[in-house]
């Protein structure tokens, strides 16, 4: 009896951490309030408040953007908006603020469209003060421009 209390618990268990794996964060209302905003980033994809809209539509629905959809939303328009600076630049800009590791690989995406660019230089060499790589800092600040 005893055995089968152990199996029973350990079942519902695995079934409920399956369960919240696969459970999507958000509620119908949240989804249509981000799919309107994603339509507007498409729409005008160089627009950096567009871009801020739906970051903070992320945050508001689930306090943080560590979320796949995120991540793979910002590499398809980085691949249907490959010349746009703003795209790389606004996710990298979304992940120093949750001090995200991802934040890097957007930014120096960002650098690269626009190396003229301060404020990319200054958020990677924040990030490599933030990851104790006081090399990187130092690089990424020599590269900035003045402010």
């Amino acid at each position: 009896m005893k055995r089968i209390a152990i199996v029973l618990l350990l079942m519902s268990l695995i079934t409920f951490t399956l369960c919240a794996q696969n459970a999507h964060p958000f509620t119908l209302a949240q989804l249509d309030q981000i799919n309107k905003l994603k339509a507007k980033v498409e729409v005008n994809p160089a627009s950096l408040e567009a871009h801020h809209a739906y970051i903070d539509a992320f945050y508001k629905s689930s306090s943080t953007i560590n979320n796949p959809i995120f991540e793979v939303q910002y590499k398809t328009w980085m691949k249907q908006f490959p010349q746009n600076y703003v795209v790389p630049f606004a996710a990298g800009e979304a992940y120093i603020r949750g001090k995200n590791p991802k934040a890097a690989s957007f930014l120096l995406q960002a650098s690269i469209l626009k190396p003229g660019k301060a404020e990319t230089w200054y958020m990677l060499s924040q990030y490599a003060r933030y990851t104790n790589n006081i090399i990187a800092e130092q690089e990424y600040l020599k590269k900035s421009p003045p402010f």
